[in-house]
């Protein structure tokens, strides 16, 4: 095997398709074009003078020396995000953003309170992005991850608990007798919501299922059926009734997240103590125990949703 093994970037693309199997993969998590993913990876095996990968039904398994080599540079892409990060914090300027990602629903929270979280961080530039793939804090993907239910348990992460989280079934004030179910996809990543809300219907067709939650709260809101929705967004809709209390099975609790090395980087921690303060203060709303009177009054016009068998 040559020695001439110098460049990271093409070693960083190597861990990557080792890791993932696949070049679009890799190539998605790098933010590369997938030809340059196999470009650096054949000139990765050229320096090596040894094939890493062997093309197994569509998908790229290492090979003996393949895995020798990933033996070896693991721990080396480890020591060099940890430089970047470090770097990355000593470099930053106070006008730089914070990068922040979080699920759908939940960014689509923090649009709807953007001046309030403005104020709390002093004028911090922020970027959301929302996504359902978590990104990688070690690897610098984002400097904040606003995630649910499941925490990772490697790595060297801050977390602290921002709120809890209900859901309920919602539909229009004028809904019909009969109203359509919209529901969520089957390969959706939390399957408790679609099973739930497939069982609330008992039997009825599912008419639409959208996976997004804005498609899913306009669909409901234009009458189009009903659906399951975030407590803070269907409560705080006068166009909206809610149909059963939140069930408990899908209580959620909602955690910011960033990596340890930013400890020291006044920023971030800024940011996480704004968001922190941002969902307590609408804990109430987030928990689905918004103003009992609005509530009482929506009963009053509540549709008469007729279940299968009932």
């Amino acid at each position: 095997m040559s020695q001439r093994l110098s460049n990271w970037d093409d070693l960083r693309v190597f861990l990557a398709v080792a890791e993932t199997g696949s070049l679009s993969a890799a190539a998605r998590q790098l933010q590369m074009s997938q030809p340059t993913v196999g470009r650096r990876l054949r000139a990765l095996e050229q320096d090596a003078g040894v094939r890493l990968f062997d093309r197994v039904s569509n998908r790229m398994e290492l090979t003996e020396a393949g895995r020798e080599v990933q033996r070896v540079a693991s721990p080396m892409r480890g020591t060099a995000d940890a430089v970047e990060r470090r770097l990355g914090g000593l470099l930053a300027g106070e006008r730089d953003p914070v990068r922040i990602t979080a699920t759908g629903s939940v960014a689509f929270f923090l649009t709807q309170f953007l001046p309030e979280l403005m104020a709390r961080t002093g004028g911090i530039p922020i970027a959301l992005s929302s996504t359902k793939e978590p990104l990688n804090l070690a690897r610098r993907e984002a400097d904040v991850a606003i995630r649910m239910r499941r925490l990772p348990v490697d790595g060297d992460l801050v977390s602290r608990k921002l709120a809890t989280l209900r859901f309920s079934i919602y539909g229009p004030t004028q809904a019909p007798a009969h109203p359509s179910i919209i529901g969520l996809p089957k390969t959706e990543r939390r399957p408790s919501q679609s099973g739930f809300l497939d069982d609330w219907a008992a039997g009825r067709p599912v008419a639409l299922r959208l996976s997004d939650v804005f498609l899913r709260y306009q669909a409901v809101r234009s009458g189009h059926g009903v659906s399951l929705l975030p407590c803070w967004l269907g409560d705080g809709d006068s166009g909206l009734v809610r149909l059963m209390p939140p069930p408990k099975e899908l209580t959620e609790d909602v955690y910011c997240l960033y990596h340890g090395d930013n400890r020291a980087f006044a920023p971030v921690v800024k940011v996480c103590q704004a968001l922190g303060e941002v969902f307590r203060s609408h804990a109430s709303l987030l928990a689905g125990e918004g103003s009992e009177a609005r509530r009482r009054k929506r009963r009053e016009s509540r549709p008469r949703v007729t279940r299968k068998g009932k």
